[in-house]
């Protein structure tokens, strides 16, 4: 049996090293899935994932968002959670209270923070979010960020099975 054969019916797993990682769109769900996979995977450098943006530069862009306490716990493993929320800022305890629109009862109230009070839900422009992630991620030299590309073709190859 040829040697490369038997290379591929090992059960080791492929060297991170040989991963190739695009994540296509540098949004908030790129950023964080770069930065996730570098914070959760230390052995990929920035030449395994490289996240390409259509537009020609990160700019200001969207509207206000606002990050639930399961989303602050990401933020918060990824290292960005207090940059995130000195943008976001103090509020009282309650986040949100929805009531009925006829009698005015109250119907639930959102905490603010979470029961640990570690962290606690935030709100914050897209761009202020992005330009964390973007930060980190440029902070660490974890990714290679690319600007002014747009996918029009994929092609899959079958080189590391």
């Amino acid at each position: 049996m040829p040697s490369s054969t038997a290379e591929h019916q090992s059960n080791a797993p492929p060297s991170p090293s040989k991963f190739r990682i695009a994540i296509v769109g540098g949004g908030i769900g790129g950023l964080t899935a770069a930065l996730s996979l570098a914070t959760f995977n230390p052995s990929l450098v920035s030449s395994n994932i490289t996240v390409y943006e259509q537009a020609s530069e990160y700019s200001e862009i969207g509207a206000g968002v606002s990050l639930g306490i399961q989303a602050a716990r990401v933020l918060q493993k990824l290292g960005v959670w207090e940059a995130a929320d000195a943008i976001s800022g103090h509020r009282s305890r309650v986040h949100r209270s929805n009531r009925r629109w006829d009698n005015d009862e109250l119907i639930v109230d959102a905490p603010a923070s979470s029961s640990d009070e570690k962290v606690r839900q935030l709100w914050l422009h897209r761009a202020e979010l992005i330009e964390i992630l973007y930060d980190e991620i440029r902070r660490r030299g974890c990714a290679t960020l690319e600007t002014d590309k747009r996918v029009t073709k994929v092609e899959v190859y079958d080189s590391i099975c």
